[in-house]
């Protein structure tokens, strides 16, 4: 093909192999004219990334007391942050009462399983999943390690969603910071499932509300193709870990008011 005619192609917005990347922004700007989809329907899309049914997980987790997560996370604190003072590591550690004890869950804890560790260890079981009290105040949020691991997890437990409460996704390539927090700002829904650090960002922009949340679950037994759980990703450890220091959750987690299940 001549110089011309490829010249003559990227003009018209096209490339040598017929691909093009762009973001929100840019799309709208070369195209006043395209219908830009909404937050809500965005948020109803269905991702159709099919992956091979989960087979492996970290064992160990599954006859981890309170005493044994919370020594776990202050170790994962100490790899991760290097060298801290008694008082620094003291300050970001979290307490073993604010664990939830779930070694009496005798399945193995792969992803399929998930629904029913949550029932056995929610007073109100499944009927208690299904509900939702108020706008953006979930009851329950569930954190992975990445998008894709989340899709996984949510299309485990979004059995528990319905129009009037929706099962949330709360990760950054699902939707950007502005159309979530419109979106979550909007919406009812009693169970989130997402990444660390997008839920940090919601609830410091004051679109999470943690009026009504009873329980954070660590998505903690998942290895991944590179053999890294939650705990020992050195890029997601310290977000999750940012998460749990903020000191909205930190309060409700010192005073019984919420808990972490380890899943």
């Amino acid at each position: 093909m001549s110089r011309t005619k490829n010249a003559a192609r990227r003009g018209r917005g096209g490339t040598s192999n017929g691909k093009r990347k762009r973001d929100d922004a840019d799309e709208t700007s070369s195209n006043p004219n395209k219908k830009v989809a909404t937050a809500d329907e965005v948020a109803t899309r269905e991702e159709v990334t099919v992956r091979a049914e989960q087979t492996t997980c970290d064992e160990e987790i599954a006859t981890a007391t309170p005493e044994d997560l919370a020594t776990r996370f202050t170790a994962a604190i100490k790899k991760c942050k290097g060298d801290l003072s008694t008082i620094e590591l003291e300050d970001q550690s979290i307490p073993a009462k604010a664990f939830r004890n779930t070694t009496d869950f005798g399945e193995t804890r792969l992803v399929k399983n998930i629904t029913q560790f949550l029932e056995k260890h929610v007073e109100g079981e499944a009927e208690e999943l299904q509900t939702c009290t108020n706008v953006a105040s979930p009851h329950t949020l569930v954190v992975s390690s990445s998008a894709i691991r989340t899709q996984d997890v949510l299309r485990e437990i979004r059995k528990y969603g319905s129009e009037e409460n929706k099962v949330a996704k709360l990760f950054a390539k699902h939707m950007k910071l502005k159309a979530m927090i419109k979106y979550v700002g909007k919406t009812k829904f009693g169970i989130g499932g997402g990444t660390p650090s997008r839920m940090k960002d919601l609830i410091e922009n004051d679109a999470l509300k943690l009026d009504d949340l009873k329980r954070i679950v660590i998505d903690a037994s998942y290895v991944d193709d590179k053999q890294r759980t939650i705990f020992s990703d050195h890029d997601v450890f310290p977000q999750l870990l940012s998460l749990l220091n903020l000191e909205s959750i930190k309060l409700r987690l010192v005073a019984g008011k919420t808990e972490i299940l380890v899943f």
